[in-house]
């Protein structure tokens, strides 16, 4: 049904400039259908979507398909919906030509597939955030779908009361696991149905890849669900209420990157991969949400419903009764499924895709796509360290924290700490290993902008140690024990030799001397900064090896704005210890507008 408030492809009032797409001849919208349908149809007053600011339940037209949109006309029957300014993300499907209770009785979903897809998803409160994870299991556990076909009152829920369900949910989270089947489908029907709603051309380039390619059968007891996640790369999705009746919580796309930074904020999890936010498993009621300042839409579809998602677009299902869907991918005509370079963990459903443009961070073999549920009980293995530091040396999120780090030190230059600094090119006399010292003290305040000046302060001694001697001269030795009022024992000595063992790592890192080719990158790399949360920690930096060092380097050159990056952070190093660093665009530019721009625009911006 469709609501006054715009398409998530169209600008809104409320919104930020997008680019508005034609709309559609007013033949592209059907009147609503008359006499019986096969699927249990539901009356145009039902389920209109709720904006996260207000209710609207204005009634605009039904958006829907006949059997003849179906099939190789579906996608094309759908880009005209979706160009149109007054459809609101869900349409009717008006006949299958199949009841209810045929579909039930003939659709199985298969025993022996290279996808497990029987789980149970357990609702948790883990540390004041609402989590869903998903465990599979080998042993089928399947609802009684029969009593669904005869149901005749799933119109009677309003989002108002949707709305409630999910704060009510919130507030007395389900004990015990909840069956859910999330995977392949067979039996009679089944194949007539991926017929009638197909992937597209474009995504079926990819290969076969279960659940994206083909349709997927969504099989659940009141409560079960997904938990907030993105349909993987650029790809958009339907899904198709078949029995029952399911919840739907959209964040408005205007609001995607301010979403994703609430998740990192309270999750701290790292933003490495595609699906980074889907391995959280996390859930926000609408209050929260509303709270937060992101708008919303919430959906109600009952039997014969589709909802579409547009690409990047995160929300969350929960069913409300026990129910019965069908979902797949699809792009539009004009639109790539994977228009770049994409980074995905061994977690991500396109992790095992054979296409040029995925980038793996961590070697590992996987039995197939899950991208319908991902399960956070599950270890995630490790990133290969140096991999993981070149991709975030080259991530938006690097260089959003550097632009904090700049304004930081903009404000704080003129303490006293800061103003000495510009004497640590004098690295070989006391004052400079004392000046270290007090930068490490420092650093321990969990401040991005000291923990970087630690590093840089450490590899600045080795750089003027290596151009003097071999070894550590055992007076800087001396002097850094007497400013940390160390007795002077042979276990403290060797305390202080590790120490700058460990500083040799740091600037490795930034290529051989005297030329060091990536100086400057340290001001992109996360664990640089201690207080940061990410897939590489300070000991992975230490236990780097040559051969993982020179994979580093490599890596950095296949960057296409390495040059950019390591010249804005030599030049920004040059300026804390005493050299001009002129103001850049980006420090006329509030953080929120930052954070809304993408890669390549804030690269502009350095």
């Amino acid at each position: 049904l469709g609501t006054d408030s715009p398409s998530a492809d169209s600008p809104s009032a409320d919104s930020p400039s997008n680019n508005a797409l034609p709309s559609a001849d007013s033949s592209s919208v059907n009147s609503p259908p008359t006499g019986n349908v096969s699927i249990t149809p539901l009356s145009s007053a039902s389920n209109t979507p709720l904006n996260g600011s207000s209710y609207n339940n204005a009634h605009k037209p039904i958006f829907a398909l006949r059997r003849s949109d179906l099939g190789q006309h579906l996608i094309q029957k759908l880009e005209t919906f979706i160009k149109n300014n007054d459809f609101s993300g869900k349409l009717l499907v008006e006949d299958l030509g199949f009841t209810s209770a045929e579909l039930v009785n003939t659709f199985q979903p298969k025993r022996k597939s290279k996808l497990d897809g029987q789980y149970e998803v357990t609702h948790q409160l883990v540390d004041g955030i609402w989590r869903l994870y998903a465990r599979s299991v080998k042993e089928l556990q399947l609802p009684d779908l029969s009593d669904l076909s005869d149901l005749s009152d799933l119109s009677d829920l309003s989002v108002e009361e949707a709305e409630q369900f999910l704060e009510d949910l919130y507030k007395n989270l389900p004990e015990g696991p909840i069956p859910y089947y999330v995977g392949p489908l067979s039996g009679s029907t089944a194949a007539s149905l991926q017929f009638l709603f197909p992937s597209g051309d474009k995504v079926c380039q990819l290969g076969d890849v279960p659940g994206v390619t083909t349709v997927y059968g969504h099989i659940g007891k009141e409560a079960s669900g997904t938990a907030f996640h993105c349909e993987d790369a650029k790809a958009r999705s339907f899904n198709l209420t078949i029995l029952g009746r399911k919840i739907w919580l959209l964040v408005k796309p205007y609001h995607t990157s301010k979403f994703e930074a609430l998740v990192v904020r309270l999750t701290r999890c790292k933003p490495n991969c595609d699906q980074f936010l889907r391995h959280t498993s996390v859930i926000f009621p609408p209050s929260i949400l509303r709270a937060e300042g992101i708008d919303f839409d919430i959906i109600c579809s009952g039997p014969g419903e589709m909802v579409l998602t547009k690409p990047k677009q995160y929300h969350t299902v929960i069913n409300h009764t026990t129910s019965f869907a069908i979902a797949t991918n699809f792009v539009l005509p004009n639109e790539d499924p994977i228009p770049g370079m994409l980074p995905c963990c061994s977690q991500c459903g396109f992790f095992d895709l054979e296409h040029a443009k995925i980038q793996r961070l961590v070697p590992a073999k996987r039995k197939a796509h899950a991208s319908q549920l991902e399960s956070p009980l599950k270890r995630h293995k490790p990133f290969e360290p140096a991999v993981n530091l070149a991709h975030e040396a080259a991530s938006q999120n690097a260089i959003l924290r550097f632009m904090t780090v700049v304004h930081a030190w903009r404000s704080e230059r003129g303490s006293g700490l800061l103003k000495q600094l510009s004497h640590m090119d004098k690295c070989g006399k006391s004052p400079s290993l004392e000046i270290l010292d007090a930068v490490m003290g420092a650093s321990r305040e969990n401040s991005k902008l000291f923990s970087l000046i630690e590093i840089l302060a450490c590899i600045n001694i080795v750089r003027n140690v290596k151009r003097k001697v071999t070894i550590i001269a055992s007076e800087s030795i001396s002097i850094i024990l007497n400013h940390r009022k160390l007795e002077d024992t042979r276990k403290n000595r060797q305390t202080i030799i590790k120490e700058f063992s460990n500083h040799q790592k740091w600037d490795s890192l930034c290529g051989t001397a005297p030329a060091y080719a990536f100086d400057g990158i340290l001001c992109f790399l996360s664990p640089v900064f201690s207080d940061c949360e990410g897939g590489t920690k300070r000991s992975d930096v230490r236990n780097l090896k040559n051969s993982d060092i020179a994979k580093f380097r490599n890596m950095l050159q296949e960057v296409e704005h390495l040059q950019r990056l390591c010249e804005v952070g030599k030049a920004f190093q040059e300026g804390i210890f005493g050299s001009e660093f002129q103001e850049r665009p980006f420090e006329a530019q509030p953080y929120s507008k930052l954070a809304k721009l993408r890669l390549e625009e804030l690269v502009k911006l350095l």
